[in-house]
């Protein structure tokens, strides 16, 4: 019999960890669950398909209500940023910037490498380190006023 694994009930799960009881189930996932990123608030959580199911989704941790789907490739996950108005994704093409309120994508290209990337946000959201299968890390930094406004303009210098 096949092992399986945490996820693999397509279910997102949110814990009290001092008395080890599931406090949410949230579901919605078609596929099975490969990440789970909650924002620094503990307000929302952020959660990532597998590569077959190509969905991020956006959740209120208080209610287990999807706020919002993010579209696209995914294979080691999303972060939102610290101020929970974008989340960070990596993507087939590149590091891909989701607007959380409108839904719009962003995406980084140039920070494409070997390989699927992996993207992080620091902590005060300036910047996004993205790195590669091959150990390389490029750091952006993110205009965010512009990204709202112009997609264009994404990254700045």
């Amino acid at each position: 019999m096949p092992r399986r694994h945490r996820g693999d009930d397509r279910d997102v799960r949110l814990w009290d960890l001092d008395s080890g009881r599931c406090l949410r189930v949230m579901t919605g996932h078609t596929r099975a669950v490969r990440s789970v990123w909650l924002g620094p608030d503990g307000r929302r959580a952020l959660s990532g398909g597998d590569h077959r199911e190509r969905v991020r989704r956006l959740w209120d941790t208080e209610t287990g209500e999807c706020l919002r789907t993010f579209d696209g490739y995914s294979s080691s996950g999303a972060r939102l940023t610290g101020d929970g108005r974008f989340a960070v994704c990596d993507g087939r093409e590149g590091i891909e910037v989701w607007n959380v309120g409108t839904g719009r994508c962003f995406p980084l290209p140039e920070a494409k490498g070997d390989g699927p990337p992996a993207a992080v946000p620091t902590p005060d959201g300036r910047y996004v380190a993205a790195g590669d299968s091959a150990g390389r890390v490029r750091v952006r930094e993110i205009d965010w006023e512009q990204t709202v406004s112009d997609p264009s303009r994404v990254t700045r210098g």
